[in-house]
């Protein structure tokens, strides 16, 4: 009885190791081969001229009671083409079987813009069964028809060919909404970053995208970082030409929540919303003379460093301090800032922020009228919340705006707080409309009025943290009407990250 229990004991101790791995392998072929595999999201992509950006594989059936069914492949795709391509279709080929499908539009379809294309593969389809095979999506190139560059008509657009190749398992159905968007490409192209974060400015003809369906004010349209849809939102703020009709770029500015390094990109989504979506005032807004009643979507108090649009009929106390140095020059308030000038020597009203400002910060205000006479209108940047005798901000520099007469010319002027004009632009015609003004550093100043700019290279101020300040000063009489005014980060050396539509690498 010993020897056979020893001897049963040394087959075990012998043989045991093989038996337990011909269960483990026989226990992986099982998993392999009977149970339905998961794995990372399907994947698609073409070989060229589209992007695709995902892809859903449906059962487009209630999987528990009915585990077969026909499969939806449904992928959303951007145009990386250097054209507009017109008319697209969708084929799906699985085991050398085409199924047919549609897509969202009938384009044109823009350099990054982006559409959904949906077809259904017949059979019995299970979970997790994988899947594979090949995509065409057929279309007309735009840049082979007649003239197209002088044009812009497709009229005569001749076919091409779009292939790719998808891969995945079956999932139980998601219905996935389409989502039309364009991929945004900016480009910071100097030596040193931007700030974090930092006002970013984009120019965009919108009737281009008409297609994608556009609310009248362009109320629909949101941002989102990176290049698909999924990303944070980004607070936008419509400047200009806000309609679906305009005949020039609409501007937009957007609170852009992280920097972009030196020499280096970033990619944002502008996304297309149903067109009964409106402004939040949140999120998105416009400026406060674009809405039906005024300031009601104006959401610049949440994307500039500084904003202030004046509704009411009360300074903002928890904005401004407000200092005057005499009754002739005074500052109202009915949506919008209306400042008085008289002339008198001495005289000066203004607005100073409550606390100060790391430098380089460019201060702006929009003024969008002369009422009447020749206001000195003024904003800039100095080292203290005060005035001097004279009626100008103390210790630091501004740009002062000469209406004169119609006739006559602007000058833009740089001012010293110490002393009088540092440089002086001549600019035939007045034209109310943005001033901006930035002390850059120790013996740099700029300023520009629509545009149009000058330049001070004074040293008499030491450069330090600042407040900023908007109003008027001098020996001129008239009225001057502010709609806004806001403060927003300086780019490096002063140029904004340059924009790409449509760019997706």
């Amino acid at each position: 009885m010993v020897l056979r229990a020893q001897s049963a004991t040394e087959f075990l101790i012998t043989y045991g190791w093989a038996m337990l791995l011909i269960i483990i392998m026989l226990s992986l072929l099982y998993y392999f081969l009977q149970v339905p595999q998961k794995s990372s999201s399907p994947v698609c992509s073409f070989q060229q001229g589209l992007l695709c950006q995902d892809i859903n594989l449906g059962l487009n059936t209630n999987s528990i009671q009915n585990p077969n069914s026909v499969l939806d492949v449904t992928i959303d795709i951007t145009n990386e083409f250097q054209y507009p391509i017109l008319n697209p279709s969708f084929i799906v080929n699985y085991n050398n079987v085409n199924a047919t499908g549609s897509c969202t539009t009938a384009g044109p379809i823009n350099p990054g813009e982006s559409i959904q294309c949906n077809a259904t593969l017949q059979g019995s389809f299970t979970i997790g069964q994988f899947v594979a095979g090949s995509l065409y999506v057929p279309a007309q190139n735009c840049g082979t028809s007649a003239n197209y560059i002088t044009t812009h008509s497709c009229s005569s657009a001749q076919s091409l060919t779009f292939v790719g190749s998808f891969s995945g398992h079956a999932e139980s159905y998601i219905h996935v909404q389409s989502v039309k968007y364009l991929v945004i490409k900016l480009s910071n192209l100097q030596s040193t970053a931007t700030p974090s974060p930092y006002q970013q400015m984009l120019s965009i003809y919108m009737p281009t995208y008409s297609n994608f369906g556009l609310a009248n004010d362009l109320g629909n349209i949101r941002f989102f970082t990176g290049n698909t849809p999924g990303g944070a939102p980004i607070n936008s703020w419509c400047q200009a030409n806000c309609t679906s009709s305009s005949a020039g770029n609409t501007t937009w500015w957007l609170k852009m929540p992280y920097s972009i390094s030196a020499s280096s990109s970033n990619f944002i989504i502008a996304e297309f919303l149903s067109t009964n979506t409106e402004y939040d005032a949140n999120v998105a807004g416009e400026a406060p003379t674009l809405s039906p009643s005024y300031g009601q979507y104006d959401n610049g108090a949440n994307v500039f460093l500084v904003y202030d649009n004046f509704y009411g009929t009360t300074i903002n106390a928890s904005k401004w301090t407000y200092v005057q140095s005499d009754s002739k020059t005074t500052m109202t308030v009915a949506n919008g800032l209306t400042i008085k000038a008289e002339s008198g020597n001495g005289n000066g009203v203004f607005l100073f922020t409550l606390s100060t400002y790391t430098p380089p910060v460019i201060m702006e205000a929009y003024d969008s009228a002369i009422l009447s006479g020749d206001p000195a209108f003024s904003v800039g940047e100095s080292e203290y919340d005060t005035l001097k005798n004279n009626g100008e901000p103390n210790g630091g520099y501004f740009m002062y705006s000469d209406n004169g007469k119609l006739e006559e010319q602007i000058k833009f002027d740089i001012y010293l707080g110490s002393s009088g004009a540092v440089t002086t632009v001549a600019i035939p015609s007045f034209t109310p409309g943005i001033h901006n003004f930035t002390w850059v550093s120790g013996p740099q100043q700029t300023s520009y009025v629509n545009g149009v700019g000058a330049s001070g290279t004074d040293t008499s101020v030491a450069l330090s943290n600042y407040y900023l300040n908007v109003g008027v000063s001098g020996n001129d009489n008239g009225y001057a009407l502010v709609q806004w005014v806001r403060a927003r980060a300086y780019p490096p050396n002063d140029i904004m990250p340059s924009q790409c539509i449509g760019c997706t690498s």
